[in-house]
């Protein structure tokens, strides 16, 4: 018996051995055409909508009334605090788990920044001061007021704590400016907005300029406010908002998704910010409103504070108007 395993596995080595193999190449993607930009984000859009339909189909029902609002409101919430953990597992199965698919709120706050709670007497308004830590940008003793997005009935729940503040904090620690987040209660009581606006003033006297960032629908939150500088991500503006007061001669940093198909569009969003008289700077990106490669996000929030680390220059003091 021994004598014909020992035959059998002689006669399977010489067959291995008539069997031609391919020396390794070292590129087990080689022949095949990589996707573009444009491709990947195709592939993860569909991946994702296909994998999470809860998430939009959520959004699309609305609030819901009476003593389903909440429920529906605080489901909604969670659904959509996952979105920077579900963006980097999806495009590890998507675009390849090689590559790095780090969200910017992971990537770019390894070092900081500070968090410290902040309130406004009188109001609804509550948020974090976020100071950078001086590594890898040095301080630049310039703060800014961070607005979040949302459709208007959430965005300032668990969602926020897991997708807006994580992208402030990146912002603030990539640029070298205080950001202070703003949480604000749904639908954005504007002058409440401003008192906020004016108390950030106030706790820091010396800051050469306050400006503010702004995502989505947070730009409507500015609407009594008037700030030194702006960055806007994907803002709605036009029929979808109104731009803050004295937005003649403010630097804009246009952060636009050439792919955004819920927001205000970027060639519509250019407009508003030219015809208005804004020193616009705009950069585009391969993106939909917010689904996108995590590489294109950390790209979109590395641009934007690279713009923001440039800002510490005296402008003038504004306040709010009302």
């Amino acid at each position: 018996m021994g004598a014909d395993r020992a035959a059998g596995t002689t006669g399977r080595a010489q067959q291995a051995e008539d069997i031609p193999v391919a020396a390794p190449s070292g590129d087990v993607q080689e022949g095949v055409a990589p996707l573009t930009p444009e491709g990947q984000l195709t592939q993860l859009v569909q991946f994702m909508e296909d994998s999470y339909p809860e998430m939009w189909e959520a959004v699309a029902a609305g609030p819901g009334e009476g003593d389903d609002t909440a429920a529906r409101t605080d489901r909604v919430e969670r659904l959509w605090a996952r979105l920077p953990d579900l963006l980097s597992h999806s495009s590890q199965l998507v675009l390849g788990a090689g590559l790095d698919h780090s969200m910017p709120g992971v990537a770019f706050t390894r070092t900081g920044p500070e968090p410290t709670p902040f309130a406004v007497p009188g109001t609804q308004v509550t948020g974090t001061v976020l100071t950078p830590s001086g590594v890898p940008t040095p301080r630049t003793g310039a703060v800014a007021v961070a607005l979040h997005g949302g459709p208007g009935w959430f965005g300032d729940g668990a969602s926020h704590d897991q997708l807006w503040l994580p992208l402030f904090a990146a912002l603030a620690e990539q640029s070298g400016v205080t950001v202070v987040d703003l949480v604000h209660p749904l639908p954005v009581p504007p002058a409440a907005v401003a008192r906020a606006v004016a108390a950030v003033r106030d706790r820091f006297p010396d800051a050469p300029g306050v400006g503010s960032v702004v995502f989505g629908s947070g730009m409507r939150a500015l609407r009594e406010v008037e700030v030194d500088w702006l960055v806007a991500f994907s803002p709605r503006v036009g029929d979808d908002g109104p731009l803050p007061p004295g937005t003649a001669g403010t630097p804009v940093f246009l952060s636009a998704a050439d792919a955004d198909t819920t927001g205000t569009p970027p060639d519509v969003a250019s407009r508003v910010f030219h015809d208005a008289g804004a020193q616009v700077e705009e950069r585009h990106y391969v993106s939909d409103h917010l689904v996108a490669p995590p590489a294109e996000w950390r790209r979109r929030v590395l641009d934007a504070a690279r713009w923001m680390a440039t800002r510490p220059s005296p402008g003038v003091h504004r306040g709010p108007l009302v």
